[in-house]
């Protein structure tokens, strides 16, 4: 949900943005289209509420206008069908359009579409082919190495991804951050691919469930509680 106090935002702006988007300026309906999706309130009143279709109907339209970023958005809404009927085949021309002119969200919704579908070997390829161009899909692909999803199992591979969004935790969701740590400490409390250890597995356990809302990493800290043991 979109909140602004009316000295960033007021109803002058909205109503600006409305006129624009009327006139087929591709930005101005691409932003009216985010209003819409997910609603907007000014000084804690509500402005506008949520309007899926007519959230999809501006999306659709800054794209036929020309907007760039409004292709990869009405690409998710046909992909799913969301407020409009579901169209994969147009959906993936349109993510295939957005990775020739380098946009990285294009190949990432392609490999969710793939997994979707239980295409695996494309979705793995595609996350590799989003994390080269700067999506940051260490979460995807760790978790494929790990199960052996779309590829050959390979554990210390998918190690080093999950290693590696502790390192670079600023381009990575908090939910990405904990179920890394949660899942290296799985790993360390193994002992069959990384050294046991309780009280690394511990700390990471301690991480992943800092928000006191990560069910599994509690399950298993609720056994530890009363163990002494150490490595």
């Amino acid at each position: 949900m979109y909140r602004y106090k009316s000295k960033r935002f007021s109803l002058k702006d909205l109503e600006e943005i409305m006129h624009k988007s009327q006139h087929g300026d591709s930005d101005s309906q691409y932003l009216l289209a985010n209003y819409y999706n997910d609603g907007l309130w000014i000084d804690e009143e509500p402005i506008l509420q949520q309007d899926k279709k007519e959230a999809f109907d501006l999306t659709e339209a800054a794209y036929r206008n020309g907007s760039k970023q409004a292709m990869i958005s009405y690409a998710n809404y046909l992909s799913v069908g969301y407020a409009c009927d579901k169209n994969e085949a147009l959906a993936k021309k349109l993510y295939k359009e957005a990775i020739k002119a380098n946009d990285c969200l294009g190949a990432f919704n392609l490999a969710r579409l793939y997994t979707t579908n239980g295409k695996y070997k494309k979705a793995f390829e595609f996350y590799h082919l989003a994390d080269n161009m700067g999506k940051y899909c260490a979460l995807e692909i760790g978790t494929c190495y790990y199960y052996g999803i779309g590829t050959k199992q390979d554990i210390k591979r998918a190690i080093c991804y999950y290693k590696s969004i502790l390192r670079l935790e600023k381009y990575y969701s908090a939910y990405e951050f904990e179920e890394a740590n949660y899942i290296l400490a799985k790993l360390y409390l193994e002992g069959i691919h990384l050294p046991k250890s309780l009280s690394k597995a511990r700390k990471l356990l301690n991480v992943a469930n800092i928000d006191r809302d990560h069910r599994s990493a509690q399950n298993i800290q609720a056994m530890l509680k009363n163990s002494h043991n150490s490595y």
